[in-house]
């Protein structure tokens, strides 16, 4: 079928078509009095009508079927593979719909560029006339994401080869304290060299506080804190841990907050975006490593309060911007979390329904330790978002006193802070972890709002970030990810990264973490980028540029359809295999 598409001339758009076309636009007369006329240039309407006319309708659709029974078959030689070697476990169905997938992407990626390029052969300029005969076999709008479609099936499979396969070695994690700092103050001297200034910044020199570069500044350098913790397997700083994802789940009330009362935007496409950011490539890791939702808490975590946030300001939203009605929302919504979390048995009954998606190991202790830990902070998230104008507002004021009374009060808000963390640290952060875990989610909030206050306490230190923190507080959600199986490995399905990935000879340990760090960082990066293409398949832009709803909704239906219908031949397969 590869062999006859390439070859049967008349189904593609021919190189000449220009010539042709505008051949035929001129009358019998004409061609008959000058045949040899110079011919005239045709309008960008003509050649679009000419292109959607002449694109091989029929070619394609033998394109997709071919590619959909080579990756069909090509599924079913490595699923009866999986069961002979024992390199790695037996495809489950799961992993088998993920092989099927990822065959025909990368396989039709390669058909299109080689049909292309084969077309462009017989043009003067190779390149201009390749992507040409590119965009004329496949929509620009359509190639994008099936590029991105095989770059995120090659990331999938590496994440098999290197955390499910024995092809690579392992190493032992291994802590020392003075190379953990090391390692972390020279990351914070590289960072310094990246400091920016915010743009646009007004003459009074006022810059709002927590903006996004500052808030993805703040999630970067946790982020690396939080993945040195895990390499390094460096427990002895678990409580700052709890603090960072505490805060992360901080910011996740502080931003939908932010969005919702501020854009009052409730519509479909914006909450499939953000369910898409949080939650596609989390599941296909699940699905291609066979391993529970639930080993990746912290996405459960931002989707349950993002989706409880979004509840709360979407029932009558009238009442968001009405003083009175928002605070009996933010009474209703408080005092429900409390009952929920709060009161015994409750939990167990609410939740029960979603056991499949939140058991972990056939339990879910797992679920109820994570979300009790951060089940109070996100709502003082809300509450900062919720007076952010007001905050703002009294800095204005403050910068404009005389220098000597602005100082005097500075100085003064500073010793606070001061004194309270000192107080906190001194009472509540050195305690053991199970009576830290204890007081965790009632006191979490206070090293969050001191951090926030210091941070923007001064209008000069608010109008500049660190670049590098910030660059990395936007892929926090990639790593947190792929440190499982591309940075460290785990013994198995469900089990947390006990082992480092080795790519150097054994005894070079500071040289490998730099080597394989790179590789894990750049991945991750990439995850970002394509994922993101993919979101702008499923959530398309209309005719306006502004994503359409009609078409959101199309793609929630036959997407799903898609991929029942995919999973269910990956299960007969499997079934038949064994």
């Amino acid at each position: 079928i590869f062999f006859r598409c390439c070859c049967m001339r008349e189904l593609m758009p021919r190189n000449d078509v220009h010539t042709d076309v505008t051949t035929h636009s001129k009358s019998d007369d004409e061609i008959q009095e000058d045949p040899e006329a110079p011919l005239a240039p045709m309008s960008p309407k003509e050649k679009e009508a000419i292109e959607k006319k002449e694109r091989p309708s029929v070619m394609r659709m033998m394109i997709l079927v071919g590619v959909a029974l080579f990756a069909i078959f090509m599924s079913q030689c490595l699923l009866w593979h999986s069961k002979k070697t024992t390199r790695f476990l037996p495809f489950t169905a799961g992993q088998t719909m993920c092989v099927m997938g990822a065959i025909f992407f990368v396989t039709l990626w390669c058909v299109i560029q080689v049909i292309a390029a084969f077309q462009a052969l017989d043009g003067p300029d190779f390149w201009e006339a390749y992507q040409r005969q590119k965009s004329q076999l496949v929509a620009d709008v359509h190639l994008k994401p099936i590029t991105a479609a095989t770059e995120f099936s090659f990331i999938m499979a590496l994440f098999y080869i290197c955390d499910r396969t024995d092809y690579l070695p392992r190493a032992e994690k291994h802590y020392d304290r003075d190379t953990y700092w090391f390692i972390w103050v020279a990351i914070i001297g590289a960072s310094l060299f990246t400091i920016k200034k915010e743009a646009n910044v007004p003459a009074s020199g006022h810059v709002l506080p927590l903006q996004r570069d500052q808030t993805e500044e703040w999630k970067g350098w946790m982020q690396i804190q939080f993945l040195m913790y895990h390499y390094f397997h460096a427990t002895e700083y678990y409580n700052a841990i709890r603090c960072y994802i505490a805060a992360y789940v901080w910011m996740t009330g502080f931003g939908n907050f932010s969005f919702y009362y501020v854009k009052a935007d409730f519509g479909l496409t914006r909450f499939c975006a953000m369910q898409w950011r949080l939650n596609f490539f989390v599941i296909w890791c699940c699905l291609a490593l066979n391993n529970q939702y639930m080993l990746y808490y912290i996405c459960m975590l931002h989707t349950t309060f993002t989706v409880i946030i979004y509840g709360t300001l979407a029932v009558l939203p009238k009442l968001n911007h009405d003083f009175t009605g928002i605070r009996i929302k933010f009474v209703l919504m408080s005092a429900a979390i409390v009952f929920i979390w709060n009161v015994p048995g409750v939990f167990d009954v609410l939740w029960y329904p979603l056991f499949p998606l939140l058991n972990y190991k056939e339990d879910m202790h797992e679920w109820r330790f994570r979300s009790t830990l951060d089940h109070l902070v996100w709502i003082t998230g809300m509450m900062t978002a919720f007076m952010h104008p007001i905050w703002d507002s009294c800095l204005i004021k403050l910068d404009a006193l005389k220098p000597k009374l602005q100082y005097s009060i500075k100085a003064a808000v500073v010793a606070v802070c001061l004194i309270l963390g000192y107080y906190w640290y001194s009472e509540i952060f050195v305690l053991e972890k199970r009576s830290y875990n204890s007081m965790h989610p009632y006191t979490s909030f206070i090293p969050i709002t001191l951090y926030i206050i210091l941070r923007n306490i001064s209008s000069r230190l608010r109008q500049y970030h660190i670049h590098l923190f910030a660059w990395m507080g936007k892929i926090t959600l990639e790593t947190y990810i792929s440190q499982f199986h591309i940075w460290m490995t785990t013994l198995g399905p469900n089990e947390n990264p006990k082992k480092l990935l080795r790519l150097m000879p054994d005894g070079y340990p500071l040289l490998n973490f730099a080597l394989v760090s790179a590789m894990y960082v750049f991945i991750s990066y990439r995850i970002f980028q394509v994922t993101g293409t993919m979101k702008n398949a499923f959530i398309p832009p209309g005719k306006d540029g502004v994503p359409s709803v009609s078409l959101t909704k199309r793609n929630l239906v036959v997407w799903p359809l898609i991929g029942a219908g995919v999973y269910a031949m990956a299960l007969l397969m499997t079934t038949f295999s064994h």
